[in-house]
């Protein structure tokens, strides 16, 4: 009876194991292309972000510095982090009319 028995778990196993080893590829080949396309899209999004948040964000004067700042120098850590305080520092507009002093003329 047991031997039986070992026999049908044995049977069952390397009928269905091809199977399961097939679905089971599947799985993985399809985890591993659409970590590949997250990695195309999230890396150059992380590395760019500095620049993103400068130009939609904040809208920075400076924007186009802060991009090729962080374009070339984004790849060190410190490059990074400095690009990244630099696009999210706020510079008040300039205002050109702020100068202008205005006379009083009330006689």
């Amino acid at each position: 009876m047991r031997v039986k028995f070992f026999y049908n778990i044995f049977f069952i196993f390397f009928c269905f194991f091809p199977w399961i080893v097939h679905v089971f590829d599947r799985g993985i080949i399809l985890s591993m292309k659409l970590s590949i396309i997250l990695a195309l899209i999230g890396i150059p999004v992380i590395y760019l972000l500095p620049s993103i948040v400068a130009v939609y964000g904040r809208k920075h004067e400076n924007a186009l510095s802060v991009l090729v700042f962080n374009f070339f120098l984004g790849w060190t850590i410190i490059g990074w982090i400095a690009a990244f305080i630099w696009g999210t520092y706020y510079s008040q507009p300039k205002d050109i009319n702020a100068n202008i002093k205005i006379k009083n003329v009330d006689k």
